[in-house]
């Protein structure tokens, strides 16, 4: 079981979350696998995904000069099951990824995108890489 634990962690730990913090459970994030250093060149998967509810309308992220798009949107499904001291969390996740290429070294902001989900619009925080 330990080991299962570890191997989790060091599953998660390359994945970079920028979401923002509200006490709501419906929010809209990016995720960027960065399992390894991310550099200039390489491919990464950067998912948009709102979370506990499903959207209607989507506002697509503009990509600068700085951000090739090799492959997206495709669509993104995940969730997630949890008891934590006994108590029971679950949440459901859809969205949608991209594999991009950064085109020079540094740090990048990612560009935001906006969901639609009933009435209300949720915008993906400022994310950096």
């Amino acid at each position: 079981m330990l080991h299962f634990c570890i191997w989790v962690f060091v599953l998660l730990a390359g994945v970079q979350v920028c979401a923002s913090t509200t006490a709501d459970s419906v929010y809209f994030h990016i995720k960027a696998d960065t399992i390894r250093e991310i550099r200039a060149g390489q491919v990464v998967e950067l998912t948009y995904a709102l979370v506990n509810a499903q959207f209607d309308s989507v506002s697509s992220p503009v990509f600068n000069s700085s951000i090739e798009v090799i492959e997206g949107p495709k669509p993104h499904e995940g969730s997630s099951y949890a008891v934590i001291n006994g108590v029971e969390s679950k949440s459901h996740e859809s969205g949608f990824r991209y594999l991009v290429q950064f085109r020079q070294s540094g740090e990048v902001e990612l560009p935001s995108a906006s969901v639609k989900a009933g009435n209300r619009t949720y915008t993906t925080p400022e994310c950096r890489v």
